[in-house]
């Protein structure tokens, strides 16, 4: 047996490298892939609230977002927070992002002001 010959072993360990080097890259620009995204914390789509609430959440990979068509800005880690003023009676709030390939995501909630 020589030395440059290639073992079944080697072809599996080869193989399996592939696959988790490629997997590893996969998850890490899954972002590429997937666009912004909004995650809204409070408050809730159908809740009564008081004429003055704060709208917190974050939103993933996004370079530009805004509130109601407003700029709303988003610490290093995307979290933001923004206190709103409503008028009594129903409401929809308008969340927006945008990512660096232009790619768009929006969240409405649907809110009551007592």
């Amino acid at each position: 047996m020589s030395g440059s010959q290639v073992t079944p072993l080697r072809k599996a360990i080869a193989l399996a490298f592939a696959f988790v080097v490629l997997a590893y890259g996969g998850w890490s620009f899954r972002h590429v892939f997937n666009g912004p995204e909004i995650v809204l914390e409070t408050p809730y789509d159908g809740e009564s609230v008081p004429g003055k609430v704060a709208i917190k959440g974050f939103a993933r990979d996004a370079v530009e977002t805004s509130i109601d068509g407003r700029t709303l800005y988003v610490d290093g880690q995307g979290r933001f927070e923004e206190e709103i003023v409503l008028p009594k009676g129903p409401a929809i709030i308008t969340l927006y992002a945008k990512d660096r390939f232009g790619r768009e995501a929006t969240r409405e909630v649907r809110l009551y002001a007592q």
